[in-house]
């Protein structure tokens, strides 16, 4: 189980937990005559359990095991296996006697980000409850069951020691480290407003966003016979453009609504403010505006709509298309100047 909260790093917002971890298991006494070694060559009196944790400084209390009804204190770092993992360990001497083993201990974590477990037991399930809504399930193994809704996740893996890539028991200098440490899996705590992903979103619809505004821009011109020199075409694209930066460091101390609104509302005055000027018409200049301003709110709806993203984007593309169609529909393209409601002389 783990209980979480969000705490900041300057502007940037990090996911901490508290995790609460109720480990179990059971232990049959290896066969060691595969490799030809005698059970009574065995040194049982110097072995140990060990329990790994990637960083033990948030581990928050004592760990006690109960090794068949036997309480034994850890202690920590990896014991004389050096090479792993860091974590805490607890020496079983006299313990070992009989065949099977059980066993089982409570842990308390804090961490960040993220949890992550690695199957070594021959059937190893791995149950989390937590209060985040956010979940990113990541490693080898999907989690068998899952549930994700505004309160949290429940999420249940069960994992067989046929899908790993090493065995169940190999002597020291054999080399599976690589093959242990692909087979970790658990559930990553994305945050719930990325203004980054978001602002990564909205960029990648900059090319449309700017042929649309520049085809209102040209519809006014055809309509209007008033012409646009490029260089104010640039002007206008530059505008434009300096939303997206707008929107971005806005976005990193007031958060995305916010931002969004502040950057579209000072480009589209800025836009038609401008156009006022090229057009010299400011009932013109207050179309370029408006249909800016729709399309700053239409953009929005796609940004925040997951699913059903490119369906809106589909449509929308469609009505602009249509709308254009409409109207330059009585536009005379072959005559010498623009027409408008008139038929061409014969």
């Amino acid at each position: 189980t783990t209980a979480s909260e969000v705490r900041y790093r300057g502007i940037f917002q990090v996911p901490l937990y508290t995790l609460s971890l109720a480990v179990s298991g059971r232990f049959s006494r290896p066969d060691f005559s595969a490799w030809g070694t005698s059970a009574d060559d065995i040194l049982w009196d110097q072995a140990y359990l060990w329990f790994g944790v990637s960083d033990s400084k948030g581990i928050t209390e004592q760990v006690v095991l109960n090794w068949n009804g036997d309480e034994l204190a850890f202690f920590p770092g990896s014991g004389e296996f050096s090479g792993a993992t860091p974590g805490i360990h607890v020496p079983l001497g006299q313990a070992l006697e009989g065949e099977a083993f059980d066993f089982s201990f409570p842990l308390a974590v804090n961490g960040s980000e993220g949890v992550f477990f690695m199957p070594f037991g021959r059937e190893t399930e791995v149950a989390l409850t937590s209060d985040w809504p956010n979940p990113s399930f990541k490693g080898n193994w999907l989690p068998s069951e899952h549930l994700v809704n505004v309160d949290g996740f429940e999420a249940t893996w069960s994992i067989p020691f046929l899908g790993r890539n090493y065995p169940q028991q190999w002597k020291t200098g054999s080399d599976f480290k690589g093959a242990v440490d692909a087979s970790r899996f658990g559930v990553k705590f994305l945050v719930p407003i990325d203004h980054y992903r978001m602002g990564h979103r909205s960029v990648k619809y900059a090319p449309l966003f700017m042929v649309l505004t520049f085809v209102t821009l040209w519809l006014c011109e055809i309509l209007s016979g008033v012409r646009i020199h490029p260089l104010q075409y640039l002007l206008l694209g530059a505008g434009i453009s300096v939303f997206y930066l707008l929107e971005l460091s806005l976005a990193e101390h007031l958060g995305f609504v916010t931002a969004y609104i502040v950057a579209s509302s000072a480009v589209v005055l800025l836009l038609a403010v401008y156009s006022s000027v090229v057009l010299r018409n400011p009932k013109k200049a207050s179309v370029v505006g408006v249909i800016t301003a729709i399309l700053y709110g239409y953009l929005y709806i796609v940004l925040r709509s997951q699913d059903y993203a490119l369906l809106i984007g589909s449509i929308g593309l469609f009505v602009v298309i249509a709308t254009i169609m409409y109207l330059t529909r009585k536009i005379n393209w072959y005559g010498s100047k623009t027409q408008l409601g008139a038929p061409t002389d014969e």
